[in-house]
């Protein structure tokens, strides 16, 4: 596939606009995935078969 000059110099021409803002989209972005990542692991945490796997490990640490 070959890339016609027509095409490039449209290309070059092209103006998105003001870069300022993409940091914050990104850490807005950022902060979400982290949230549902954070839900996700409590939830799992939560779980009655996590919940008493850790009881039990943790009686078994704790007999003596």
């Amino acid at each position: 596939m070959q890339i016609r000059r027509s095409e490039v110099t449209v290309f070059s021409r092209l103006d998105f606009g003001d870069d300022s803002g993409t940091s914050t989209v990104e850490y807005a972005l950022l902060f979400i995935v982290a949230a549902a990542l954070t839900g996700i692991l409590l939830a799992i945490v939560n779980s009655s078969a996590v919940s008493d796997a850790l009881s039990a490990l943790i009686e078994r640490a704790l007999s003596p």
